[in-house]
């Protein structure tokens, strides 16, 4: 049993040695002679520094049954420890026009943080008109802000696998400051009154009540009676109307 330990150390050294690494990176071959018959487990594991530290980046495992007096060829396949992405910010919201920037990184099981190349990332948006990948270099993404409205970034490490997605929301330009200054006009209708705004949760969207007006025989601002429900986006594009009764609609409010 002690000739057998140490045969398998020195394998494990030799597959150090030849540079083993991540799965699909380079393939090495190993002879050992003089093995002891029977079964026998190998593991192989990688790591980013080739004194053996850092977080493992790959492992690999596999059984052998040795015959006396033959020889034995065995294939070792190593597996990445990633099992996870984490993308932050997880659910960003961003101006239009504006940039934002996104990291993802890889982690095992443990939560650990695994090293990976550049060129292992993939960056993919799902509606590339409202919001775009500008530019990526490996775990690190600018995103672009095109028009209002909500994408999905995905994030996907090709080695592994592995994705995660972030929930993206690009708002039109502020209607008006926090503290109530720079009032901007979005409506720029001299036709029509407009009512009882309310944002959508997302803040992509404002539903209202409008009305027509008019003036009377006497030069008097008169609101029709009719009214319906409408949506805009936040800088006064997109405008749909939603209800088309006759009668008066009112009261928009959004449902979560």
């Amino acid at each position: 049993m002690k000739k057998r330990s140490l045969l398998l150390c020195a394998l494990l050294l030799l597959v150090t040695m030849l540079g083993v690494s991540l799965a699909g990176c380079s393939t090495s071959t190993v002879s050992l002679t003089d093995l002891p018959a029977g079964p026998v487990t190998f593991t192989a594991t990688a790591h980013p520094a080739g004194d053996g530290s850092g977080v493992p980046q790959s492992r690999g495992v596999f059984a052998a049954a040795i015959v006396a007096g033959q020889s034995v060829p065995v294939t070792l396949t190593m597996d990445s420890t990633i099992t996870s992405v984490l993308l932050t910010p997880p659910s960003p919201s961003v101006t239009r026009g504006q940039g934002l920037n996104l990291a993802a990184s890889a982690q095992d099981a443990g939560g650990a943080v695994v090293l990976t190349a550049n060129e292992n990332w993939v960056w993919e948006s799902s509606n590339p008109r409202i919001a775009a990948i500008g530019s990526a270099s490996g775990g690190q993404a600018a995103l672009d802000a095109r028009l209002s409205g909500i994408v999905t970034i995905t994030a996907r490490e090709t080695e592994s696998g592995r994705t995660a997605q972030a929930s993206v929301t690009v708002l039109g330009p502020p209607v008006m400051n926090a503290d109530g200054a720079n009032v901007r006009n979005i409506s720029n209708d001299l036709t029509h009154h407009y009512f009882y705004p309310v944002w959508s949760p997302d803040g992509t969207k404002i539903a209202f009540t409008r009305s027509r007006i008019f003036n009377d025989n006497r030069g008097r601002q008169v609101v029709t009676e009719g009214a319906g429900i409408l949506t805009m986006n936040p800088d006064g594009s997109g405008l749909a109307r939603i209800t088309m009764s006759p009668t008066r609609d009112a009261y928009p409010s959004w449902s979560r």
